[in-house]
């Protein structure tokens, strides 16, 4: 009994050493460009990359157990509706589990932007999501200009948007 935890704990050991030893994934910094992405949006359709090439893009990372979100995404709404002509796109990427809920909500609420769940390519391309709401913001060459957890609110998101129109 005693080798067998030995060995057991060994065997630990040798998986945590290798689990800590492994490259973490490049987190982008700002400054940093974002290479295109293919986005798969709810239903099915896809956001191809010269959808957004030309464009400022807004992503914001999301939930729909995120109160916070709950508030930012109207926020995000009435900002899209005022500078979409101006060559704003915004990007919804849904952290929830199930699709079904999500497609529900965004429904309901008839933003008008696109929402996709969070894909492995977008988040090679973004990294790591530390909080919700995660903002990402890149100018019209792809280049990573804000990055921000929690609400902005829309005072906050014009003002960090309206330079790279």
């Amino acid at each position: 009994m005693r080798n067998a935890f030995a060995r057991s704990m060994l065997v630990f050991a040798m998986l945590l050493m290798q689990f800590v030893s492994m490259p973490a994934r490049a987190q982008p910094e700002i400054g940093d460009k974002i290479p295109p992405l293919d986005i798969e949006l709810l239903g099915g359709r896809a956001l191809a990359p010269e959808t957004t090439r030309g464009k400022v893009l807004l992503v914001v990372f999301w939930a729909t157990w995120c109160p916070l979100c709950m508030r930012e995404l109207p926020e995000m709404q009435r900002l899209y509706q005022a500078y979409r002509k101006k060559g704003l796109q915004i990007l919804a990427l849904s952290l929830d589990e199930d699709e079904a809920v999500v497609a529900a909500y965004w429904k309901k609420s008839r933003f008008g932007f696109p929402v996709a769940m969070r894909s492995d390519e977008a988040r090679e391309a973004f990294g790591s999501v530390r909080g919700t709401p995660t903002t990402v913001i890149l100018d019209r060459s792809r280049t990573l200009r804000v990055r921000h957890v929690g609400a902005m609110g829309y005072e906050a998101l014009e003002r960090a948007i309206t330079p790279l129109l």
